[in-house]
């Protein structure tokens, strides 16, 4: 049995699947993971195989976007510099497969490249989400981070409508030339299309995003799959933790560039309330001098945050879940993508505020800190559960005739 996982995007959007990969190489199974070049070496330390579906420079270009972290503008150069070249290389080394015993599994940004290559050569297809966010529904609709930009936080149901056929139409022009290039005609609702119609396996808890009846058919959340692996922390941050009491911790992500600025509030609000600080995040230079704040660049979240007081972060997925499992009381600053959704989620479960960076001010910062919940129960299930659970999912959709290779 071959599995080919199909993902993209930033570290904390491809870690999942690799964590996925590796548990059903561990059962016995052939994996494959198709992903962008510069996860090939983190591949490696698990003992998979890569295939490149981008290169290095081609993820620098997208990652380097001005409007990469623009709330309202992320969306186009999702399709142009992430969908869209990575359609080929998924066409290829799926069309070389034998499909009677293949399942590939796609994260949002490979499915339109996994879907058309399953429909040419009959492979099975799964979609997986890594996040609510991306899925339509009229009955429970997840946050759309870019409505605000037409003044209107929460829109109605015809808004929704709006902004999901401007986002088809957007989908289709960038993407539609490749498809027609490959004899396909795209179709006009293609970010619909793009699920696959065989399953939808959610990488999150029921309580997380309970799904509505509209959701594709057959929904099946798993939890979230997080490393096996015990990390260690860096030296620098040991013996920043042990100099004195549990700090924050704040991040943008792991390839947020730019903002200085704020994490520069940030800076100063834990020096009015006399915390010290833990910066994580790409770029940090401009932010040093100060002994109470540590430029830690990165380090696992999971042993870093058991030892925090509170969490300033961005509401990535792979962020959230692990905030999640510290039960550390958080201050959401989502930027774009499904940062947003995210957070609305956080916020309802009463385990954190919510600020938009883009309406970040340090009065707003003071205020949103003053509102934080209290700390609570870690509420995940433990990572072998959930990745044991993903994995029975996954072949049961594969078949239990099918052999193990």
């Amino acid at each position: 049995m071959i599995f080919a996982l199909c993902c993209a995007g930033t570290w904390g959007d491809v870690a999942p699947f690799l964590e996925i990969a590796g548990a059903l190489q561990s059962r016995g199974h052939r994996v494959v993971v198709l992903a962008p070049a510069p996860y090939a070496s983190q591949a490696a330390r698990r003992n998979l195989q890569l295939v490149p579906t981008l290169s290095t420079p081609q993820m620098q270009k997208w990652l380097e976007h001005p409007a990469m972290w623009d709330h309202r503008r992320f969306f186009s150069p999702l399709l142009e510099y992430l969908m869209e070249p990575s359609i080929l290389p998924i066409l290829s080394w799926v069309g070389a497969q034998p499909p009677e015993q293949l399942l590939v599994v796609s994260d949002y940004s490979s499915s339109p490249a996994a879907r058309l290559a399953c429909e040419r050569t009959g492979a099975r297809h799964i979609t997986a989400w890594r996040d609510p966010a991306g899925l339509r529904s009229r009955l429970s609709p997840s946050a759309i981070s870019g409505a605000d930009f037409l003044g209107c936080d929460r829109p109605s149901r015809w808004l929704r409508e709006a902004i999901f056929w401007a986002s088809d139409l957007l989908a289709w022009y960038k993407l539609g030339p490749t498809f027609r290039r490959l004899g396909f005609r795209p179709p006009l609702r293609l970010l619909e299309w793009m699920v696959s119609p065989q399953g939808s396996l959610g990488l999150f808890p029921d309580w997380y995003a309970p799904p509505p009846a509209d959701w594709p058919a057959g929904f099946q959340c798993a939890g979230f799959p997080r490393s096996l692996q015990s990390s260690s922390l860096p030296a620098s941050v040991e013996r920043f933790l042990q100099a004195g009491p549990p700090p924050w911790v704040a991040t943008l992500g792991s390839a947020a560039r730019g903002f200085h600025r704020q994490l520069a509030w940030i800076r100063q609000e834990a020096r009015r309330r006399q915390q010290r600080l833990v910066l994580l995040g790409p770029d940090l230079e401009p932010l040093g001098g100060d002994p109470n704040v540590l430029l830690a660049g990165f380090a696992p979240l999971s042993p870093l945050l058991r030892r925090a007081s509170v969490f300033l972060h961005h509401g990535g997925i792979g962020t959230s879940a692990e905030a999640l499992a510290a039960g550390l009381p958080q201050l959401v600053l989502p930027l774009a993508h499904d940062q947003f959704d995210n957070a609305r989620r956080l916020v309802r479960l009463g385990q954190a505020r919510c600020l938009p960076l883009y309406r970040l001010t340090p009065t707003r910062l003071r205020q949103q800190l003053d509102l934080l919940p209290p700390a609570g129960p870690a509420r995940l299930d433990p990572a072998e559960q959930v990745l044991e659970r993903i994995c029975l999912l996954l072949e049961k959709q594969a078949g239990s005739a099918w052999p193990r290779t």
